[in-house]
């Protein structure tokens, strides 16, 4: 036997030592989560959406509230770590829209648009903080839509080029 006294340094500390983390992170990630939140939705919420979809939602998400009036086919392309969910024409767009999403997230969408549908009213590009919205007239009469999330890295060129060509 050791004439030396115990070694307690090693032992776990009694009381707040396993609370601690809880306390500290849950509160922090419940914060950062509504700040994401609430980034990716903006404060105008047409600003980033089409017809019910919005940036920041899942795919399921989007199948759910995409909003327009008629029955339409969906189907899924995926490359590498992003998905693209394609809703086929119906009456209301009769072009495919495409969501595009990396991480799970909705990050993009594309349509082709008629003149006088809701979407297609706007400047040529809006900004806020949490998306950029680009609207080009092709000459024959329709708009094309591209509403992208700014922070997106799969997206950040595209987000530069629309921003470099701002007015």
């Amino acid at each position: 036997m050791s004439s030396r006294p115990p070694d307690h340094r090693n032992e776990p500390e009694k009381g707040w030592s396993w609370w601690y983390p809880l306390i500290v992170l849950v509160p922090a990630m419940l914060a950062l989560f509504a700040l994401i939140s609430s980034m990716l939705q903006g404060s105008d919420e047409t600003a980033a959406s089409l017809r019910g979809a919005r940036l920041g939602m899942t795919a399921d998400q989007v199948r759910e509230r995409f909003d327009e009036g008629a029955q339409a086919s969906w189907r899924t392309e995926i490359v590498g770590p992003d998905m693209t969910l394609i809703r086929g024409p119906s009456a209301s767009l009769d072009r495919e829209t495409r969501f595009e999403f990396h991480n799970g997230m909705l990050v993009a969408i594309r349509a082709e648009l008629p003149p006088d549908a809701d979407e297609a009213r706007g400047g040529a590009v809006e900004i806020s903080p949490a998306a950029v919205i680009a609207r080009t007239n092709d000459g024959r009469g329709r708009v094309h839509l591209r509403v992208l999330a700014r922070d997106c890295p799969t997206h950040a060129e595209e987000v530069s080029r629309v921003l470099s060509d701002a007015p």
